[in-house]
């Protein structure tokens, strides 16, 4: 799929390689014909571009985009700081630009109605959550004004979403920018955190 939702083929730019395996993982599937569908999520500060370009590339139909539910395997949601990195944007299937300084309320309302509408028209075969934590108010690159809880809840609902739906998901950590390493790996693990907290609400272990 791509090498970071940020990394593009011409030039460098971050590069994550749990980002990598799971790419592999889905072309294998696609391969294998595991899997029809499969749509990857981006909320992080910056524009998903790597994973915006290297989707057309995936789905073998050049450099268009937007979303195509007769051909295309790969479907891309990117939720961003509209002001923020690169300055040059890529397209998504699905783009939701977002102001400077928006908050946990806002922003959760927005996320929930693009993530529903995203599931609801593409119907995938299973998610590939990107979990960016330069969304807080307190990262040093980035310009949302999420708290912790913000992140928490929007990580909670995001994977309990595809739970409810039937829809399998992997999630990976993303950007987050931050002097105070023992800070930014609190912001990381909540993601699986509440993966964690998923699983044993529904008792997963024994579907």
């Amino acid at each position: 799929m791509f090498t970071s939702e940020s990394t593009l083929f011409s030039f460098r730019a971050s590069v994550c390689l749990s980002c990598n395996i799971i790419s592999s993982l889905c072309r294998h599937a696609t391969d294998l014909r595991c899997v029809h569908l499969s749509l990857w999520g981006c909320f992080g500060v910056n524009r998903g571009d790597g994973t915006a370009k290297f989707g057309p590339i995936f789905n073998g139909n050049g450099n268009k985009s937007g979303v195509d539910l007769q051909n295309d395997s790969l479907i891309t949601l990117s939720m961003h700081c509209d002001s923020n990195y690169p300055s040059y944007k890529a397209h998504s299937s699905y783009d939701v630009p977002l102001p400077d300084k928006m908050g946990d309320e806002e922003y959760l309302k927005v996320l929930k109605e693009n993530v529903e509408r995203a599931l609801q028209e593409t119907k995938p075969d299973f998610v590939l959550y990107d979990a960016g934590v330069d969304v807080h108010r307190d990262d040093l690159l980035g310009r949302l004004w999420l708290s912790e809880d913000g992140i928490r809840a929007r990580d909670r609902w995001v994977i309990e979403k595809c739970v409810k739906d039937g829809i399998p998901v992997a999630a990976v950590i993303g950007g987050g920018y931050d002097k105070d390493e023992t800070v930014l790996a609190s912001r990381h693990a909540i993601v699986h955190e509440e993966a964690a907290y998923i699983w044993r609400k529904y008792k997963m272990w024994s579907r």
